[in-house]
């Protein structure tokens, strides 16, 4: 594959791309979640679970990030977009375990339910991604299927005709 050295600058441009994606999606959780903590009943996580808006608002951001990373990059980069997102979900889970393994030994449940949501977010994020070009592979399929496979059937099914089989099998 010839690249004449591209492929960094397309690299460059996903990783940009996909970064400040997820730095314009951090603008509206920010707002939903401080508007929904001027409610007089507070933050409800599940109904029951009184939280402060920051703890909240870090919660939201360990979910959102991933999936909002590996989205943007897949469809940044739409020739390759699973294994694009599967690049980048590796550097999450790269910056996650340094983060783990850097942590003082202070550790609380937060921390573990943030690592947690960058995993299910990375995991959601996956998913779609490869639902999506398995629906994009089917009808690249079909298209195929019906470009080549079904002339070249019609066309034996023609010589079909024309020839007598019931001489041949004599």
């Amino acid at each position: 594959m010839k690249t004449n050295g591209t492929l960094p600058l397309r690299w460059l441009a996903v990783l940009l791309g996909s970064f400040a994606f997820c730095l314009l999606i951090h603008f509206p959780i920010h707002w939903i979640i401080m508007l929904k903590s001027f409610h007089p009943d507070g933050l409800k996580l599940f109904g029951f679970i009184t939280l402060d808006p920051v703890t909240l608002e870090y919660l939201a951001y360990a979910l959102f990030n991933p999936i909002s990373l590996i989205m943007a990059s897949a469809y940044i980069a739409p020739s390759k977009q699973f294994v694009t997102a599967v690049v980048m979900a590796s550097l999450i889970a790269v910056f996650v375990t340094s983060h783990v393994i850097n942590t003082p030994t202070l550790i609380t449940a937060g921390f573990y339910l943030r690592v947690g949501l960058n995993v299910l977010g990375c995991l959601i994020a996956l998913i779609a991604v490869y639902e999506n070009q398995k629906k994009n592979l089917k009808c690249c399929i079909t298209r195929l299927i019906r470009r080549f496979a079904l002339p070249a059937l019609r066309q034996c099914a023609e010589l079909k005709k024309k020839i007598d089989f019931n001489k041949l099998r004599r």
